[in-house]
């Protein structure tokens, strides 16, 4: 089994550290990330970018585990960072409705 995202310090901005998804974001890797996110909120790492660049796909599941971060990071008045995200994966967050919960950008380097 491949794992389910790289994670790495971002090359733009030292502040931040980058979720690399390597696979479609659904049930089977959800857990994963959520541990690997609940990890980073733990050591104090509030600064969270999540790369869609290799996924294509964001499922309920999926959505639920960034929602669920992204409440932990309000209170502290941070906000979890989507970048690369597709037609598919958009779509899924608009339909949701909660693309003001994310901070959203076409790639890394669009980032202020």
């Amino acid at each position: 089994m491949t794992t389910a995202a790289t994670v790495q310090k971002s090359e733009k901005n030292n502040d931040y550290t980058v979720i690399k998804l390597t696979r479609r974001f659904d049930t089977t890797i959800s857990d994963e990330i959520e541990a690997i996110l609940n990890e980073l909120y733990a050591k104090g790492q509030y600064d969270i970018i999540i790369d869609f660049k290799e996924s294509n796909y964001l499922s309920s599941m999926g959505l639920r585990v960034l929602f669920s971060v992204s409440r932990l990071l309000s209170e502290h008045n941070k906000k979890l960072t989507i970048v690369n995200a597709g037609s598919t994966v958009m779509k899924v967050i608009n339909i949701a409705d909660c693309a003001s919960l994310f901070n959203i950008y076409p790639t890394e380097d669009d980032l202020p």
